[in-house]
């Protein structure tokens, strides 16, 4: 249906016609078709997901202890463990579905655009509003959205691998088609989910959602990677380790207790305590949870994650490969210079408005090569420029819109530049030809008018425009050219060149067409840098990372530009240099240059690998279709959320919504402050949990009753512990995140400096802990009263020793304790409930504790001060062993 038809029918049968739907029509239609989407699997079911979480080896081995209480007759013991097993097991339930929200709402934020005529005007809209009988306009780059009937196209090949499984992308073109042909031979049709490689066109969408051929084969929804990363990977090792230490330690202890002919069931409570004390059982939950938090924040400073594993990776880069146009300048192109006809002229206005003039100190702005220049970029072109909502867009490139402005300054309008001329053939512009050729005809004759970098332009020319006339193009006059160029670029203005032919044959190659030119003169376009950029790749050198600028504009302007924003332009490189390099020897340049000029993506994909060849961890920006090797390559691709296309986007770890390389390097500063949070909380809880393992054996070998019951030990583990940690993954930077250089690829969580500190702050809150219950029963306080006094110290010294985590390097009387809001509310709120354990006396008999005297409070809180010294002493010692 549809393809077997001619475009008047199609149209007649769609109920549309070339100025598209009206947005009434539109929206009737929505209402009937749906949204334009494939149907996808259903969430998991949350009963399934609960069940999940009871696979975790370290829950078993408490789900193990649970039972064996209940055994043994300890039925409060074993309720609370189950209790608290079963509440954990509920965040994660939480925390998933959670999560699940989160990726359909980022899946949102990752929709793909589709560009349609509606109301007779062109408007981008989210590609799930589109309908039947929507007019769709597609370039390369973009992902069709929709099954769509072909009415124009200009040279149109389109990848179906995803749909057909063809490796090789298949031209398409307008036409009608036998019923018989089957889809993969349909040239008139492009189908959902295909990708445009090369060329436009223009076409009517004839199916959405489940309608298409990708929805009738049940295709493939594409979503987010969530995939675990390499630190929740150290993690989990990191559990399943604990988890064997903690059955090894429990045996050792209670064969131990045999041989000290201590009572069975007192032994098995000792074992089973050890065992809690061992598990850090709220450490996932803590690690997803901050993981969750750092993909808002990441939102929040413009980063768009796509792969959970890049706000790892981010704070490991150790190189940025970045574009130059719209990332490191504001991609707001205006003509500010024009030459032609041995004459400069100056440009006045600024963006789209077509307020403006054209002035010349040597001649009024109406010469006649003047005029044919500002033609051949209107014309040349496939941008309009029109009024929307009171301001004038580009719906196209900048550059091309800039070219537009400038016609209409001249006052020719957008619309007018066709006017007694019909489109005949368009050659299109890639990154390895850098021009682009548009025919037309006019009058019976055709005309060529061609536009790109000034290097290939002349080169192509025979002739130049002069005000005597039309000249041969010499040597000498083509130095005289480049010279005019190259001042022009060192102004830091990105040069464009134009030139035109008569020609008799418009189906002559591509070569033959664009030969023997005529040479009309050069537009000089403005794309100042963003105002914050120079900051930003300060902050990146006092970070340890370089910045590498990879631009497909000359030399020139990318030297100025890189003068301007603080980057070595001591060296600067041509795509063309590159060529003649081997690996070896573009290693070698990549140690020292830091511009790259006229580059095409092949060699973005090798500066790439060499770099990482050379042990550098990468990020690369990218915007085009052959951009996807080089992201995908890089360690974290980058894709562009404005201008990039839809196929940069998927190829992509990390994508800008705002395009802005300073929010590369504020992604860069998050990931930092991420990892760091996580290795701190992570050896906090580690730390706390040797400091129970600690009490626990003093008191084994010290004769002593049974110190700490597993409850006790649970609750600290997950009621305090946890949360202190979860606020402490809110902690901010540290000043100096951004003052050292990015960590090793292949760092632990856990270093030997590390712990060593955690060893030695384990041992003495340990010991702090046995010596409180020791005295105490010295003493002749009840047994339960000077457990309970260890319980409580035991907590106050780990809520304590939570803040030598914080600023880990620095001097306990200059740390700040009271500007994490959240980190302040944690601990208070900590404090309170375990007042409430105390006090409370349903808690009490739960969690075998008796109210605590003021006495006991003022011993508890003065061995808690000699947490932060103790702290302090190591930090001393540690500063002097290393000098």
């Amino acid at each position: 249906m549809y393809y077997d038809n001619k475009p008047d029918e199609v149209f007649s049968l769609l109920d549309s016609d070339k100025g598209g739907l009206s947005s009434a029509s539109a929206c009737e239609r929505l209402s009937i078709y749906g949204r334009n989407r494939l149907s996808e699997k259903p969430a998991r079911n949350p009963f399934l997901i609960f069940l999940d979480q009871f696979k975790s080896a370290l829950v078993i081995i408490l789900l193990i202890a649970a039972v064996i209480s209940a055994a043994v007759g300890e039925i409060v013991d074993s309720a609370v463990i189950f209790a608290i097993v079963v509440l954990n097991s509920l965040l994660s339930l939480y925390l998933t579905l959670k999560a699940e929200k989160s990726i359909r709402s980022l899946k949102g934020m990752l929709s793909h655009k589709a560009n349609v005529l509606r109301n007779n005007m062109s408007e981008i809209i989210d590609a799930e509003l589109l309908v039947p009988g929507d007019i769709v306009l597609l370039e390369s780059g973009s992902t069709v959205p929709a099954d769509i009937y072909i009415f124009n196209s200009v040279n149109l090949h389109v990848d179906q691998s995803s749909l057909t499984g063809e490796s090789v992308a298949v031209g398409k073109q307008s036409g009608v088609q036998n019923a018989e042909t089957p889809v993969t031979e349909r040239t008139n049709m492009v189908f959902m989910g295909t990708i445009i490689t090369m060329g436009r066109a223009t076409g009517i969408v004839t199916a959405t959602g489940m309608q298409t051929e990708f929805g009738r084969i049940a295709g493939l929804a594409k979503s987010i990677d969530t995939g675990t990363t390499r630190l929740q990977l150290k993690l989990d090792i990191l559990g399943r380790k604990l988890g064997i230490a903690s059955v090894l330690i429990a045996f050792a202890i209670f064969v131990l207790g045999l041989f000290q002919d201590r009572e069975l069931l007192s032994m098995f409570l000792v074992g089973v305590s050890l065992a809690v004390a061992v598990i850090p059982e709220g450490l996932p939950a803590v690690v997803t949870i901050t993981l969750a938090l750092g993909v808002r924040n990441m939102i929040n400073r413009n980063c768009l994650i796509r792969n959970l594993s890049a706000t790892e990776t981010l704070g490991e880069i150790s190189v940025i490969c970045t574009d130059k146009t719209g990332t490191l300048t504001k991609n707001e192109m205006t003509v500010r210079s024009i030459y032609c006809g041995a004459r400069f002229y100056t440009v006045t206005g600024e963006g789209y408005q077509p307020e403006g003039k054209i002035l010349s100190e040597e001649a009024p702005a109406d010469d006649a090569i003047l005029n044919r220049l500002i033609l051949t970029g209107m014309l040349c072109n496939n941008t309009d420029v029109f009024l929307q909502d009171g301001k004038y867009t580009a719906a196209g490139t900048p550059t091309e819109g800039a070219l537009v402005t400038l016609g209409m300054k001249y006052g020719i309008s957008s619309n007018e530049r066709t006017r007694n001329r019909s489109f005949a053939k368009e050659i299109e512009f890639t990154s390895s030809r850098k021009r682009m050729t548009s025919i037309y005809l006019e009058n019976g004759s055709y005309c060529l008018y061609c536009k790109g970098a000034p290097e290939q332009i002349l080169a192509c020319s025979a002739l130049y425009a002069s005000s005597d006339g039309l000249k041969e193009l010499t040597p000498a006059v083509k130095v005289e050219l480049e010279d005019v160029y190259y001042r022009m670029a060192g102004e830091g203005l990105r040069i464009i060149a134009l030139g035109y032919r008569m020609i008799e044959d418009p189906n002559l190659s591509d070569n033959e067409l664009e030969d023997a030119l005529i040479f009309l003169g050069f537009t000089g376009i403005s794309d100042p840098p963003r105002p914050e950029v120079r900051e930003a790749v300060e902050k990146c050198r006092d970070a340890g990372i370089e910045v590498i600028m990879i631009t497909g504009d000359s030399p020139v302007t990318a030297r100025s530009i890189g003068r301007e924003i603080g980057i070595s332009t001591d060296n600067a490189v041509c795509g063309v240099e590159i060529d003649r390099m081997n690996d070896d020897e573009l290693g070698e340049i990549l140690k020292e240059c830091r511009v790259f000029a006229r580059v095409t993506p092949e060699h973005k994909f090798r500066i790439v690998k060499q770099l990482q060849m050379q042990g550098h961890v990468t990020a690369m920006t990218g915007d085009g279709v052959n951009d996807s090797p080089a992201l995908k390559q890089s360690d974290v691709g980058i894709a562009m959320g404005i201008k990039g296309t839809d196929v940069a986007k998927d190829a992509s770890d990390m994508i800008l919504t705002d395009d802005n390389f300073a929010s590369i390097v504020d992604g860069v500063e998050e990931g930092r402050r991420q990892y760091e949070n996580i290795r701190r909380f992570t050896n906090f809880i580690i730390s706390a949990n040797f400091g129970e393992i600690i009490t626990i054996l003093l008191a084994m070998l010290m004769h002593m009753p049974v110190i700490l019951f597993a409850v006790q030990i649970l609750w600290i583990n997950l009621a305090t512990d946890s949360a202190l940690a979860l606020a402490l993954g809110t902690d901010r930077s540290a000043p100096d995140s951004m003052k050292s250089p990015p960590r090793p690829h292949n760092t632990d969580i856990l270093n030997r400096e590390t712990v060593g500190f955690l060893l030695f702050m384990g041992l003495w809150i340990g010991g702090l802990t046995a010596g409180i219950f020791y005295f105490m029963l010295k003493a002749g306080l009840p047994e339960a009263e000077a457990r309970s006094a260890a319980f409580i110290g035991l907590i106050i010294f780990e809520m304590i020793h939570m803040f030598n985590f914080r600023e880990a390097d620095v001097s306990v009387f200059r740390k700040s304790y009271l500007d994490n809001k959240s980190l302040n509310i944690a601990w208070l709120a900590t404090f309170a409930a375990q007042l409430v354990i105390i006090y409370w006396q349903p808690a009490q008999d739960v969690f075998y504790t008796r109210p605590l005297s003021m006495n006991d409070w003022f011993f508890i809180s003065l061995a808690g001060l000699s947490i932060i010294l103790m702290a302090e002493i190591y930090r001393v010692l540690r500063n002097v062993l290393i000098k």
